[in-house]
């Protein structure tokens, strides 16, 4: 768990399995409608959706990612690019 007071947020990041390798994501959609194409499109890529956080502003989210690796990684963030979402890995890390 991380507070930040300044934000006033409590952040809860998944208990994950030794080896799991995740990514945070910052993903426009360019409409709040598109959010459910996204999470479709996490899981066809071979994704494991964990966190999805769509901010004040309706058409960003913030979405934790759980892939095989790093390959897997950038094969989802190509899919989403060539599907028309603006996306911009914001971290990544290896449990």
């Amino acid at each position: 768990m991380v507070v930040d007071q300044a934000r006033r947020e409590l952040i809860i990041r998944p208990i994950t399995p030794s080896g799991e390798y995740l990514m945070n994501l910052e993903v426009e959609l360019g409409s709040p409608d598109r959010v459910s194409e996204l999470v479709n499109l996490i899981i066809e890529c071979g994704g494991e959706l964990k966190i999805i956080k769509c901010i004040p502003n309706p058409n960003k989210c913030l979405v934790t990612v759980s892939v095989i690796d790093l390959r897997a990684g950038e094969n989802l963030v190509e899919t989403l690019s060539s599907k028309g979402f603006l996306v911009k890995v914001t971290g990544d890390w290896k449990k």
